[in-house]
């Protein structure tokens, strides 16, 4: 079952973004879950800042391919990082959980 996000840390953390994940422009307005699978999937480090009528809705099953949810896996990640975010006990088991996903540019 898919946990809603903490909208004050989503807020807080993504407040100076000016970038939809999905096409680059300067128009996100919704919050897009990138898993919905395991325990953890309210962690910040699953979320993924997208226009929700241009790039989310219409494109929604695409948003599921390995290769699309490992991009955002790492842009969420490095611009959370970036701003100095510290990892909540559940940001390190959402990890956990995707290690699979991670382990290519975690070694980097």
């Amino acid at each position: 079952m898919r946990k809603e996000f903490d909208h004050v840390e989503l807020a807080r953390w993504f407040s100076d973004n000016y970038e939809c994940w999905g096409c680059g422009k300067n128009h996100w307005d919704c919050f897009h879950h990138i898993d919905i699978s395991g325990d953890y999937s309210d962690s910040l480090l699953n979320a993924a800042p997208l226009n929700n009528f241009e790039c989310h809705l219409p494109a929604h099953s695409g948003l599921r391919k390995a290769e699309i949810k490992k991009a955002f896996f790492k842009k969420t990640l490095v611009f959370l990082l970036e701003h100095n975010y510290k990892l909540k006990e559940i940001d390190k088991k959402f990890l956990e959980q995707h290690k699979d996903i991670y382990t290519d540019f975690l070694k980097k």
